[in-house]
């Protein structure tokens, strides 16, 4: 015999015996215990089981008193009055199904669905098929099992999703919405359910694309969103919410699913947000299309998302000699192979970052050497520099090129750093990537005027402007001659 079937044995023999004594002498002092058992077991029923506990050992203390004054035998009155609490310890701490054995009368007088023995109360649910009393077992059964077992058996939506929405137990909630069909009920879940993977649940159950869309923007739940992107297929639905939803964001949505090419054009000419024409131009293939937005939209980042399709190098050198906005020329002048093109934009254009991208893409060694000679920006001009391969035109260049001043140096450094986020996390690499080249030309330009002097001198003044940028331009500039980042 294990361990749990003597415990099983022993209590209801401890409460037999305190009983049996009771009702042997049956005065009013031993009745306490006896209500005691009773109010205990109903306790118990209701798997109270530590209130049960704490009642037993009040009672028992107070029928402790009341036996030692009669029996004038310690170890009697321990064992009348402490039968009970110790048996309910034994039951708290050892062995749950004892506590079914104890309540066991407690059984008889509720519905099967209400024990707390699951396997009886699953099979309850198993035989039960009245709608209404499933709904019952659905709502109030003690164990999260059995109301689950009848909600798979519910068929009523409107109970459905009044449990699916306002129960309190997670795992109730998701056995609820599997059973549910009414869009508009799974739409409210998936945009309200106080839990992401109730919502995302919900939305996996969705057919509603407009629905989706507006989840796919809107909810606050990464996982949920890309649940609903993942579930906007429809392309004539998907074109519906792109050309016609009031919200721009729900339309970028879909258009970023569209495939069809006459339907990306027409967004991309006429919706009313940029970003949104902007990712319908980022799909176009048409290249006659894509220089008409090239040169007319009104929204540069339209203008460049179209650049960065184009192929036609005339299309491309109008846009990088006429268009207003240096990015947007800067982006067609890396997409140039003319040669004399990219010295004349080299020398010319009043944006350095233009002026950059043409000579980064420049083979010409004496244009490279003028504009190392001459070019505003110490950045411009160090790659020019670079590029030269001609030792004669080098020389030449070293002898004359224009020096930069240390004022100058500083400006420069302070207005790329003022690019720099504060917080390192943040854009921290992106700015690497962006500025780097340009911070190690100030160094290597400061090393040709003065070499590591003049390098420190800058250095210093920097440090003090902008302390929390000190190291990393440190770092930046190691290698540059004498320096050690």
């Amino acid at each position: 015999m294990d361990i749990s079937s003597i415990f099983s044995i022993l209590i209801p023999l401890l409460y037999g015996i305190e009983l049996l004594v009771l009702s042997l002498v049956f005065e009013w002092p031993y009745l306490l215990p006896a209500i005691a058992v009773f109010f205990s077991c109903y306790l118990i029923g209701k798997d109270k089981r530590i209130t049960a506990f704490i009642i037993c050992i009040i009672v028992s203390i107070l029928n402790f008193i009341a036996l030692w004054d009669d029996t004038a035998s310690l170890l009697l009155s321990i064992i009348l009055a402490f039968t009970l609490p110790i048996g309910i310890y034994i039951s708290l701490f050892m062995n749950y199904e004892v506590f079914l054995l104890c309540s066991s009368f407690m059984e008889l007088f509720k519905p099967a669905w209400m024990s707390l023995s699951k396997e009886r109360a699953l099979k309850a649910v198993e035989k039960e098929t009245n709608q209404t009393k499933l709904a019952e077992i659905a709502k109030a059964a003690p164990n999260e099992n059995t109301r689950a077992a009848a909600i798979e058996k519910l068929t009523d939506q409107s109970v459905l999703a009044d449990i699916a929405k306002k129960d309190d137990v997670r795992f109730i909630r998701k056995t609820a919405l599997i059973q549910l069909t009414d869009q508009s009920v799974l739409a409210d879940i998936a945009k309200n359910d106080k839990d992401d993977s109730v919502r995302e649940e919900a939305v996996k159950k969705l057919t509603d694309q407009r629905v989706l869309a507006d989840i796919a923007v809107n909810n606050v739940y990464y996982n949920v969103r890309e649940t609903a992107r993942d579930k906007l297929t429809d392309q004539s639905a998907l074109t519906d919410i792109a050309k016609n939803d009031d919200d721009g964001k729900v339309r970028l949505v879909a258009v970023e699913k569209l495939t069809d090419q006459s339907v990306l054009a027409d967004i991309a000419k006429n919706d009313k947000e940029g970003n949104v024409r902007k990712a319908a131009v980022q799909k176009l293939i048409d290249q006659s299309l894509l220089a008409e937005i090239a040169r007319h939209d009104e929204h540069e980042d339209v203008r460049y998302a179209a650049v960065e399709k184009l192929t036609d190098q005339s299309v491309l050198a109008d846009i990088a000699k006429n268009d207003k906005v240096g990015n947007v020329r800067k982006a067609a002048v890396q997409k140039l192979i003319d040669q004399s093109l990219l010295a004349d934009i080299a020398r010319h254009d009043e944006h350095e970052d233009v002026r950059y991208a043409a000579v980064v893409k420049l083979t010409d060694q004496s244009a490279l050497a003028d504009i190392a000679k001459n070019d505003a920006n110490c950045y411009v001009r160090e790659t020019a520099l670079e590029k030269l391969t001609d030792e004669n035109l080098i020389k030449e260049v070293g002898k004359s090129m224009r020096k930069i001043t240390v004022e100058e140096a500083l400006n420069e450094l302070l207005t790329v750093f003022s690019h720099h986020p504060l917080d390192y996390s943040a854009g921290h690499e992106t700015f690497i990537r962006r500025y780097e080249g340009e911070v190690r030309a100030v160094g290597m330009a400061l090393d040709r005027l003065e070499g590591i002097n003049a390098m420190r001198q800058v250095w210093d003044v920097f440090a003090r402007e902008l302390p929390v940028h000190g190291r990393r331009l440190e770092m930046m500039w190691s290698g540059i001659g004498d320096w050690l980042g």
